[in-house]
């Protein structure tokens, strides 16, 4: 199993936005969908981050850079 680390960044801006679904948008439940969707596909990706393709552009693609969407909000590139 491999184990799958964001940024500080990366994670200050996920923290911000689920925070500005719930609060400022006053939809907690959208937040909390977004949130589960987000540990289910670490969960996934934990298991087999080759599961996505390369991205599309050649050089980022020759350093193994993958990509994956959460529910249209979130795309994150990584590295396996």
């Amino acid at each position: 199993m491999f184990e799958l680390e964001f940024s500080e960044k990366v994670n200050n801006d996920i923290v911000s936005v689920l925070h500005y679904i719930k609060n400022t948008l006053e939809a907690p439940i959208a937040s909390e969908n977004h949130y589960n969707e987000l540990v289910k596909i670490y969960g996934e990706l934990e298991k087999n981050p080759y599961k996505r393709p390369l991205v599309q552009d050649k050089f980022l693609a020759s350093k193994g850079i993958r990509s994956i969407s959460v529910k249209k909000l979130f795309t994150f590139l990584y590295n396996q």
